[in-house]
């Protein structure tokens, strides 16, 4: 008889993206694989929270479907952002006021540390305090105050926590990417003129004059780092690794009407993923033969 196959399943942020990752559940559900560990970041740990706590995704689907997304929000100066505290009251409910400890499957969720400026892992203590934290946008939101910490989305520093679930114990791992794809936008001017150069230097609130430019600077180093993070962890992971990338289209990360949209997505990429000529459902054969694969 062919042993089960064991997965390690890592769900990353990207707001209302990330009902996505219900899609790519049921898909893995139909076809009999077992989520064995199971790690989030932002709404990535909120689906995992959700699922881990009684594995029952019917439930988890017909709550994102009923979440009324003004409920939850308040204004603040120019901007409406999410209320931390009404998300944490809700999902202390959802969640019947769960440790880690009491969740069916094991899970990690991944905060950004403030002060120690570094990845801070969270697999204990109140379940709702760690999905708040996780989802707490940074330098907009309040920190969340855990011990002597003050921790923010980990999505400051990776988009898929895939190292957290690579457990002796798994067959492989499978990464759920809902952020939208990095690309080289040919619009942005990404160069500075000597003259601009020198003028900064000499007057440095003159920077205000080119902020966009700037800026775009700023944001295209940040991807760039980013996709070389990326590219580092996925060389160190030890087990055979499946990254799920939905095509979630115009879906933004404020996009809570189109849930529906969201999950069908996750859905038909993932069983489409699951019956390609080398995937996991033939995972069998690696196992039989000894041999393992860094990807699928």
């Amino acid at each position: 008889m062919l042993k089960k196959i064991k997965v390690g399943l890592a769900l990353g942020g990207g707001g209302a993206r990330g009902f996505a990752h219900i899609g790519v559940l049921k898909a893995l559900e139909e076809a009999d694989i077992e989520v064995s560990y199971l790690s989030g970041i932002s709404m990535g740990a909120i689906m995992a929270a959700g699922y881990a706590h009684k594995k029952n995704l019917k439930r988890l689907e017909k709550h994102v479907l009923d979440f009324k997304y003004l409920d939850f929000v308040k204004p603040h100066k120019q901007d409406i952002l999410m209320d931390i505290n009404k998300i944490t009251a809700y999902f202390d409910k959802y969640l019947g006021n769960s440790n880690f400890s009491d969740l069916q499957i094991p899970l990690q969720v991944l905060t950004t540390d403030l002060r120690e400026m570094r990845g801070f892992v969270i697999n204990k203590g109140k379940v709702s305090k760690a999905i708040a934290a996780s989802s707490t946008t940074p330098y907009i939101h309040k920190p969340i105050q855990y011990d002597d910490r003050l921790l923010v989305d980990g999505g400051l520093i990776s988009d898929v926590p895939i190292e957290l679930v690579d457990h002796p114990d798994i067959d492989m791992i499978i990464g759920v990417k809902v952020t939208t794809k990095a690309k080289f936008d040919e619009q942005d001017n990404l160069h500075m003129s000597n003259f601009q150069k020198m003028m900064i230097a000499k007057f440095p609130p003159i920077s205000l004059l080119w902020y966009k430019q700037i800026n775009n600077y700023m944001k295209h180093s940040k991807k760039i780092v980013n996709n070389e993070l990326a590219e580092l962890r996925v060389s160190m992971i030890r087990k055979p690794l499946l990254m799920i990338e939905p095509e979630l289209g115009n879906i933004n990360t404020l996009s809570f009407e189109k849930a529906h949209e969201a999950i069908e997505a996750g859905y038909v990429t993932t069983v489409k993923a699951l019956n390609t000529d080398n995937n996991i459902l033939d995972y069998q054969r690696i196992i039989d033969r000894g041999s393992l694969h860094p990807t699928l």
